[in-house]
């Protein structure tokens, strides 16, 4: 098996040499402190006892039996890669250390490590050895490099640090290539801390299991900002607070799993939503009166015909004089508008007469729109002019909706000019409305029974309906409004508990 091993040794070399104590003797013991891995270099062995082989060498490559001074196989335990031995504890070096010595190594039954290392009398040395392969070991200067305090590993001085990929560091530690935190098998996590706060400002983690989490905090522990995926999983999930617990600004890439994003932006009493996972009005919701009116989907809308250069001959069938077709965004009401300047060419002993009206039915005129216009047969024969003008107000629904300018004749010559035909949409009713209707049935004038003028109980009767009618529109709207505010409120609770 192709290992690595990274070797801090501490090479105290607790030996007296000096000739002013002849006499006492020291133990001639090496602290040899290690980090055992496998061939990629990082990743440690499975904890374990593993079997050792140390040897010193009076030469630095020489393998002559007469090179050879000292040998002794331990069982070394391994917790997490490190390892920590005393050489000379239980087989003693007896060597005189008059000369120099190299120290050679061997895991279980692999080849010796190369190039072996040399023991200096103090000093630290931090060097990469891999098995089958030579490396250049790389020394810290006096005083400084790696401790291994048991379960710590750390740097000896402040004015240490630590380069990967480089020789010169400008940090306590630079990285010149790629950073992993964690592996496939073990979920890893960073953490920024401020000095003197004990909470990190930054945290990147996992997110229960399915994801990464991105959170940044105030200095007193407040969630400032969160970018994770989200809660279905699929997609992600941007939040800004604007207070400590309180969404400000929100984006939710898969709302509700619809694969459609959402867009909120939360006041203390009042918020903007855009939500893409429906259609219509509930796709946009925004604080009340927050809009304009002629900027509001559903506002009141125009749509016009006109002719002012040629005319129109009437004969005794229907006529469209004009039309035009206007798109409403919501239902409503349409209120037509026809006006014109009929030319009659009037013969006397003859009636002349004309129909007028506005429909949304090309071939029939409702039950009001018959409209006369009559010159009687004892008028003197000559060419008579007269403006007309008719209207009527229709209920549509949402879409195109096609309305028409109509006439016909009875008798005598008829030529129309300068008629007009215009549209105005409005979407909201604030009394009782009796909409015009095609359909109604047109009673022919002679044949319509007569009615009184309206009295003043009749005229407050419909001041009462209209009223009441305006009360219920109100209340209609606001049904709608409460209704948005709960759905509203009910999407806030969720997005809180994905969180």
């Amino acid at each position: 098996m192709k290992k690595t091993i990274l070797l801090s040794i501490s090479l105290f070399l607790l030996l007296y040499l000096s000739t002013y104590a002849p006499t006492v003797e020291f133990p001639k013991e090496i602290n040899y402190q290690g980090m055992l891995t496998r061939s990629d270099g990082t990743t440690p062995v499975p904890n374990g006892t593993y079997s050792i082989d140390f040897r010193i060498w009076s030469h630095a490559t020489y393998t002559l039996p007469a090179y050879f001074k000292w040998t002794d196989t331990l069982s070394v335990t391994v917790t997490n890669g490190l390892f920590n031995v005393l050489l000379g504890e239980e087989k003693p070096i007896d060597l005189p250390f008059n000369e120099e010595y190299w120290l050679e190594i061997r895991v279980g039954s692999d080849p010796p490590l190369s190039p072996r290392t040399k023991l200096t009398s103090v000093g630290y040395a931090y060097r990469s050895l891999v098995a089958d392969s030579a490396t250049v070991a790389v020394s810290a200067g006096s005083g400084g490099g790696w401790v291994d305090d048991g379960t710590v590993v750390r740097l000896n001085t402040s004015t240490d640090k630590i380069g990967i990929g480089t020789t010169d560091p400008d940090h306590k530690l630079t990285v010149n290539g790629d950073v992993g935190i964690g592996s496939p098998t073990q979920t890893g996590s960073l953490k920024l801390y401020l000095r003197g706060s004990t909470d990190p400002i930054l945290c990147a983690e996992n997110y229960i299991t399915h994801g990464a989490a991105f959170r940044l905090y105030d200095d007193e522990n407040h969630v400032t900002h969160e970018m994770r995926v989200d809660g279905s999983y699929e997609g992600g999930y941007l939040t800004v607070y604007r207070s400590a617990g309180n969404v400000g600004f929100k984006v939710d890439g898969n709302h509700s799993g619809s694969k459609e994003p959402l867009v909120a932006i939360e006041g203390s009493s009042q918020c903007a939503c855009f939500d893409m996972s429906v259609s219509g009005n509930s796709s946009v919701k925004l604080p009340m009166n927050a809009i304009y009116d002629h900027e509001i989907l559903d506002e009141p809308g125009v749509a016009s015909d006109k002719e002012g250069t040629a005319g129109v001959t009437l004969t005794t069938t229907l006529k469209a004089l004009l039309s035009r077709s206007i798109w409403c965004p919501e239902s409503g009401y349409v209120l037509v508008l026809g006006t014109a300047q009929p030319q009659i060419n009037h013969t006397k002993g003859t009636i002349s007469g004309a129909e007028f009206g506005v429909s949304d039915s090309s071939s029939f005129l409702p039950d009001n729109q018959d409209v006369g216009l009559w010159i009687d047969d004892e008028v003197s024969t000559g060419l008579f002019q007269y403006p007309v003008t008719v209207h009527g107000l229709f209920q549509v629904s949402s879409g195109a909706n096609t309305f028409y300018f109509l006439a016909k004749k009875s008798g005598g010559g008829f030529t129309i000019y300068d008629m007009q035909l215009t549209l105005v949409y409005f979407p909201t009713a604030y009394g009782t409305v009796e909409p015009t209707l095609a359909a109604g049935q047109n009673i022919p004038n002679e044949d319509a029974p007569t009615v009184s003028r309206l009295n003043h109980p009749d005229a407050a009767t419909e001041r009462a309906e209209a009223e009441a009618f305006n009360a219920s529109r109100i209340e209609r709207e606001l049904a709608e409004m409460r209704a948005q505010l709960e759905a509203l409120k009910l999407e806030l609770e969720q997005g809180e508990q994905n969180r």
